[in-house]
């Protein structure tokens, strides 16, 4: 009898475990899970911080991504600058008008980013050979729409634009922008013929809670 209760309690014992191990398991799959969004969310909201913003304008600007990721950063977001920098209502409109001004035949405007994204990498190759670019945020200070209002900055295509034009042309009203930044970055082209050892001031704006889709432009050609 000793024997069977023994037995008994030894199962109850090893369900009891098992039911303890089990637990865990789903309190250390449920932290996990909480810590990977907590991660996840940070990284999202860094991702699309001022600095990042700037960077990823820039890498777009210097062939190391897309121009179209440029593009999108720009004021109006996607083609909008695109539409206003042609006079064009709408991407269909946009795209014949690109196909006159380069005197090529686009399909679509995926045909014209690759187009850009080849010319851009083919000008640092002309200047430097084979190359590669590094970059980062030094320095980030707070500026104005006001104080930036008249200043020409450059865009995606090294068009120089007053920012006051391009936020009007836009239809942007400046109440909607909430702050806005200065990022000095680090700027580095290693290549066979030269280096190019540089700062480039990049400007972002927030607007709506945001500032992903507002960058203003940088100072300097890259030229």
């Amino acid at each position: 009898m000793e024997q069977i209760n023994n037995s008994h309690h030894e199962a109850a014992n090893n369900a009891n475990e098992q039911v303890k191990t089990t637990k865990n398991k789903k309190l250390m799959l449920a932290a996990a899970v909480a810590i990977a969004m907590i991660i996840t969310a940070f990284l999202i909201i860094e991702w699309n911080g001022p600095q990042c913003v700037a960077i990823r304008y820039l890498k777009g600007v210097t062939g190391e991504t897309s121009c179209r990721e440029a593009f999108n950063l720009s004021p109006g977001g996607k083609n909008e600058f695109l539409r206003y920098r042609y006079g064009c209502k709408n991407d269909n409109e946009l795209l014949e008008q690109l196909n006159k001004e380069f005197g090529e035949k686009f399909l679509s405007l995926n045909d014209y980013y690759k187009f850009i994204d080849k010319r851009i990498r083919k000008d640092f190759e002309d200047m430097f050979g084979a190359y590669a670019v590094s970059m980062k945020a030094i320095d980030i200070k707070d500026t104005s729409i006001k104080s930036l209002r008249l200043k020409r900055l450059y865009g995606v295509d090294r068009l120089r634009l007053r920012i006051e034009e391009l936020l009007d042309g836009l239809n942007i009203d400046e109440e909607e922008i909430t702050a806005c930044k200065e990022v000095n970055i680090e700027f580095v082209v290693t290549g066979e013929k030269e280096t190019y050892r540089g700062n480039i001031h990049v400007y972002v704006a927030k607007i709506k809670g945001a500032w992903k889709g507002m960058v203003l432009g940088h100072n300097s050609a890259l030229e």
